[in-house]
């Protein structure tokens, strides 16, 4: 019998992120236990603020509960609310949308370039009377295109927050991001460049905007106590996990410097690698790579979904990429009047968003881990196949119609149903391509390689296809009840049928 590939699993899983508390952690923690404050304002929250606005290059920093609330503060402080409009980008994730909705003003969303941040050339068509700031996100550690948004941001009087959660020590022009417009928002979440555990913090060049953060952070209080001008919050930071911020504080500039040694080394191992794309970094400034990105390409064979669980199985930690804001069910099925406008052209951030996925990035991973990861991802290539994706999907009250090519050079197109435990193929073509494209239902696709003899296996799910290479031998066993399309690249001829018989033992 033909051998059989088999990928081993590694013996210690390697996580896609984990903090490292490596600094002072332990030894702040416990001065606030022996100081008996805990809570918010303590000793280390001030030094956090004031060494965090100065490391920025900010004149006030405001710390808070989450980089969530961060943003929610920002809007608020800077008198965003009902009637308003908020430009964010399309690619991103909800609290970019929820932080403005909950204002009470509506996300307004813009496609992304090929950095995967906010396209400056798309804003202005986006502009209206009601728009009153643009959030552009430092997607994954990127920095956004600062220049052209703070001129747009200008030539319309607007005010610019910048999403700066993922991308402490990144910079544009050799400045700080989050100090290039109004205000800027950090988070301290665990997988960040400084964690601690949970966490943010606000930073602006304006004294109005801080001190109408800290009163936003604490219920609205203001002196006298219990008397309200504003509805506030409780988004404010223990002094416990201030003391944690402010030791990662102390090393982050090394730790800006190791993620973007370890993005060095991933761009390295790829780099003659075609079935994936990197997180490419922008010419206008310095990413901390807070997440390093690949996209899965359709000549990789298999779907992003697929390989996260097949890396998984063999101890690779991963995870996939926000999907874009034009996609979420909670503003499709939806359609309150202050939910963004999801049906505009959004084309690469639903690409990027359908594609993308991350590879360990913690900063205590080492050269060798990440040698065993690019090995195990690119072990996972389809040779003999390439997923296709629809073309076009339209979804309304009668049904979801699904078109799987556009493509005029198939012939033989057509369609059917197969019971759950049919199997399909079991031959090969010289010439011939053939895609197979599953509307309803699931299948196993097995192939082998006529030449080789090397097999290789893997699942396609509803609105998931193929396409079968000259010389690659198939077996498709359904999994349960399905739909599909197929059809072939050249016009079948029964006199002389480019079809040859091999069987395709199943691939466990």
């Amino acid at each position: 019998m033909p051998k059989t590939t088999h990928l081993t699993k590694v013996q210690k899983f390697i996580p896609t992120s984990e903090p490292v508390l490596d600094g002072n952690e332990k030894k702040y923690v416990l001065d606030t236990l022996e100081r008996n404050w805990i809570s918010a304002g303590g000793k280390y929250s001030q030094l956090l603020e004031e060494k965090f606005a100065k490391w920025v290059g900010a004149k006030f920093a405001v710390t808070c509960s989450s980089g969530t609330s961060a943003l929610h503060l920002a809007l608020l402080s800077l008198g965003i609310g009902r009637s308003d409009e908020v430009i964010i980008p399309d690619f991103t994730i909800i609290c970019s949308a929820s932080t403005t909705l909950l204002t009470g003003a509506k996300p307004v969303l813009v496609d992304v370039d090929k950095y995967w941040c906010m396209d400056p050339k798309k804003i202005e068509e986006k502009i209206s009377k009601k728009t009153r700031a643009i959030m552009p996100i430092h997607m994954y550690g990127n920095p956004a295109n600062m220049k052209d948004i703070l001129r747009i941001a200008k030539k319309y009087k607007l005010f610019v927050i910048e999403d700066a959660c993922a991308a402490h020590g990144a910079t544009v022009n050799g400045r700080k991001v989050g100090t290039l417009g109004d205000v800027g928002c950090f988070s301290f979440y665990a997988s960040k460049n400084m964690t601690s555990g949970e966490g943010g913090i606000v930073v602006t060049n304006s004294e109005e905007v801080a001190n109408l953060a800290r009163i936003f952070r604490s219920q609205g209080f203001e002196k006298p106590r219990f008397i309200h001008r504003y509805i506030g919050y409780n988004y404010r930071l223990t002094d416990i996990q201030a003391a944690i911020a402010y030791a990662q504080l102390e090393k982050i500039d090394k730790k800006v410097a190791r993620r973007r040694e370890i993005a060095k080394n991933y761009i390295r191992l790829l780099k003659n690698v075609s079935e994936v794309s990197v997180h490419p970094e922008p010419p206008w400034g310095k990413s901390t790579f807070w997440m390093f990105g690949v996209l899965i390409k359709e000549s990789f064979g298999r779907s992003r979904d697929e390989v996260i669980e097949l890396l998984a199985e063999r101890g690779i930690g991963s995870d996939r990429f926000f999907t874009a804001m034009s996609l979420q069910p909670v503003f499709l099925n939806d359609k309150s009047p202050n939910y963004p406008d999801v049906s505009g052209n959004y084309s690469v951030s639903r690409d990027v968003g359908a594609r993308g996925l991350y590879l360990p990035t913690g900063l205590n991973i080492t050269l060798d881990q990440q040698k065993k990861v690019v090995e195990i991802l690119l072990s996972l290539r389809v040779k003999g196949a390439k997923i296709i994706k629809p073309t076009f999907v339209r979804k309304d009250k009668r049904g979801t119609f699904i078109e799987a090519l556009n493509d005029i050079g198939w012939e033989n197109v057509s369609y059917g149903s197969m019971k759950k435990g049919a199997v399909m193929g079991n031959h090969y073509h010289k010439k011939t391509q053939l895609f197979f494209y599953i509307t309803k239902g699931a299948a196993k696709i097995d192939i082998i390689n006529v030449k080789s003899k090397v097999f290789e296996s893997f699942i396609l799910k509803a609105d998931q296809g193929v396409i079968f290479k000259p010389n690659h031998s198939h077996a498709i066993r359904f999994l349960e009840l399905s739909n599909f399309v197929m059809g072939k690249s050249l016009k079948y001829d029964p006199i002389n049928p480019d079809t040859y018989p091999f069987t395709v033992p199943e691939v466990k």
